[in-house]
């Protein structure tokens, strides 16, 4: 019995002392809790959101953004296809109403997308994007005259 009431004794001295570590550990805990604010949170990455892209092609251009990059590739509207013996081409207008013939190897749509293909009925574009993981990969997208677009829908 006088073994367990030193050894209880003995363990309530042992944890009533604090120590120069834990007293130091505490003093640098309340200094990052002062850190933290309201508004230094707001700067502080939201780990719910989509990492912002950071891709290799993106410069800094001053605001003289081209007008076929101007807005998303689905925002653009295929009017009609030019086939010829070496190249096609394509005449798509913008959402301002404005036409512009493209052609293959074009830079189009605001992540910077490069039409690959022009074919009788679309417009293919190979686009990179960022995805959750903060990766860069290729997708494809196209651009379709609005009767097929409509023409499926009926169908479906």
């Amino acid at each position: 019995m006088k073994t367990m009431i030193l050894f209880l004794f003995s363990l309530n001295i042992a944890f009533a002392q604090p120590t120069p570590v834990a007293e130091a550990d505490k003093g640098e805990l309340k200094a990052k809790d002062e850190d933290i604010s309201l508004e230094s949170s707001l700067s502080l990455r939201d780990p719910f959101r989509r990492p912002s892209p950071k891709l290799a092609t993106d410069a800094n251009d001053g605001g003289n953004i081209p007008e076929l990059q101007r807005y998303d590739v689905d925002k653009f509207k295929l009017v009609g296809v030019i086939t010829g013996p070496k190249k096609n081409k394509a005449l798509v207008t913008t959402p301002d109403g404005k036409m512009h013939v493209v052609s293959e190897k074009l830079v189009l749509g605001t992540r910077h997308g490069i039409i690959r293909k022009i074919l009788p009925n679309a417009v293919v574009i190979e686009e990179r994007v960022v995805n959750l993981l903060g990766q860069e990969e290729k997708v494809e997208s196209e651009i379709r005259f609005e009767s097929d677009e409509k023409n499926k829908k009926e169908f479906l």
